[in-house]
């Protein structure tokens, strides 16, 4: 009853306000903006974030078939579902997401954040930020920068872990730096309010995802903000890296090749300017807030002028 009520209330929203376009997000709003389709004839658009394959039965190729534009957050969704979207690829879009130019922006100086986390500025600090999740293999940043600094044997580098507990705790990140003796080389920290600010303060971001990734606001926060980014080739995290250029992008779950691009920044501080700069960049040109707004108004457009 609750669902047949909200439903009301939108169909209402659509007539009351002369809306033309629903886009709509999670499969559950697939399913009612393809109703109202139907009971009013407005446009609908699809966008779809979830890494999820999608069943390769009838109804999902017809729910597609059905939409007028379908928007992905990046390339291998459409690679993952190409049955599902055989007969709509001429309706697919697309879009790697952005970052909220207006709110992600850094309010203190580096060095205000450095004293407030007790952080070593002078120092070159490697940060892991999001959710402590064995998806997103911490325990693999952790155990790599340990042999980092075993390898170099100097006192120059720091690593930042920032993220709340899911099914990965700091916990247990932090035993395995003690039982190692480097604790002095590790800052951890739950989830914080001012990230922008802690990005800002950092030298080079590293993701590690093995799956998820979809849109990585991470990644893009990181180039936003002139940080290269250490990455792995996964989903939109693999479409938006350039290697060489932005940051250095590796295979998952490889050792090896994360020890080699660590201590490469490591060891060289003009490329990691150089790859910073080039990261804000790309960012610039290719995933700004306007360049996001102007592939959906593009979208939106395409749709309105095919019903003319």
């Amino acid at each position: 009853l609750r669902l047949a009520r909200s439903f009301a209330r939108m169909m209402r929203l659509i007539r009351d306000q002369g809306i033309d376009i629903i886009n709509t997000h999670r499969s559950e709003d697939h399913s009612f903006g393809l109703l109202a389709k139907y009971l009013s004839g407005i446009k609908l658009v699809n966008t779809r974030g979830d890494q999820r394959r999608i069943k390769a039965h009838y109804f999902s190729g017809w729910r597609y078939r059905q939409t007028d534009a379908l928007i992905l957050t990046c390339r291998q969704q459409l690679e993952d579902n190409r049955r599902v979207f055989a007969n709509v690829e001429g309706r697919v879009h697309i879009i790697h997401g952005s970052v909220d130019e207006d709110h992600f922006r850094p309010h203190a100086l580096p060095s205000q954040t450095a004293q407030k986390y007790d952080l070593p500025a002078e120092k070159t600090i490697f940060a892991m930020v999001g959710r402590l999740s064995r998806v997103k293999d911490q325990v693999r940043f952790v155990d790599t920068a340990i042999a980092l600094i075993r390898q170099r044997q100097s006192d120059d580098l720091h690593f930042l872990v920032a993220g709340k507990d899911v099914d990965l705790s700091q916990a247990e990140l932090l035993q395995r730096v003690r039982d190692n003796g480097m604790e002095d080389h590790f800052t951890f920290l739950a989830q914080v309010d001012d990230i922008a600010d802690v990005i800002n303060l950092v030298d080079v971001g590293v993701i590690l995802s093995i799956e998820s990734e979809t849109i990585s606001r991470v990644l893009l926060e990181f180039m936003y903000l002139a940080k290269p980014v250490i990455a792995t080739n996964v989903n939109a995290v693999g479409e938006i890296v350039v290697p060489g250029a932005t940051g250095d992008r590796i295979p998952i779950q490889d050792s090896p090749a994360l020890l080699s691009a660590m201590r490469h920044f490591a060891d060289d501080h003009e490329r990691r300017q150089r790859c910073g700069r080039e990261a804000a960049n790309v960012y610039a040109q290719s995933y700004s807030e306007a360049s996001f707004l102007r592939r959906y108004e593009t979208v939106f457009n395409r749709v309105m002028k095919e019903t003319r």
